[in-house]
């Protein structure tokens, strides 16, 4: 915006400046400029930037409007946070992964419980049963 008010695109008295003005004569001043290709850099302009051709024109009142709803956004999940309405996503991946962690290892040590007797039981009904039992045994650990 100094740069705007430097180079005359938009105009202000004393420290004070009209957003209505400074919109109209951002749109006036600004959109030839990127037309033309005589940006500031001798760039073309991304759309819905001003001077950026196609696409919704940026004005300094939808751009404060944006930034207010943005900041209100966020002290909304702020006040979800502080109220237990809401989770924290790494603290959820963190714990996600600790508990599948926990899963993974309860498992292999399940396997490794239960080789010996297995391939000494003759009967497959036996097996089934002192499968469920470890690993039954093994979930409630994981729980915990």
């Amino acid at each position: 915006m100094r740069d705007a008010i430097l180079s005359g695109r938009i105009s202000c008295e004393g420290n004070l400046i009209d957003p209505e003005v400074a919109d109209r004569e951002w749109e006036e001043n600004t959109s030839g400029r990127a037309a033309n290709g005589n940006g500031k850099h001798g760039k073309a302009r991304a759309p819905g930037t001003p001077g950026g051709g196609s696409g919704p024109a940026v004005t300094l009142n939808s751009v404060k409007t944006q930034h207010e709803q943005m900041r209100l956004e966020l002290a909304r999940i702020r006040l979800e946070l502080e109220r237990g309405n809401a989770l924290d996503a790494e603290k959820v991946k963190s714990a996600q992964f600790e508990l599948s962690r926990r899963l993974r290892d309860a498992i292999f040590r399940v396997a490794g419980q239960l080789a010996a007797p297995l391939a000494a039981e003759g009967s497959a009904g036996a097996c089934r049963k002192m499968m469920l039992a470890a690993f039954s045994e093994a979930l409630d650990g994981v729980r915990q």
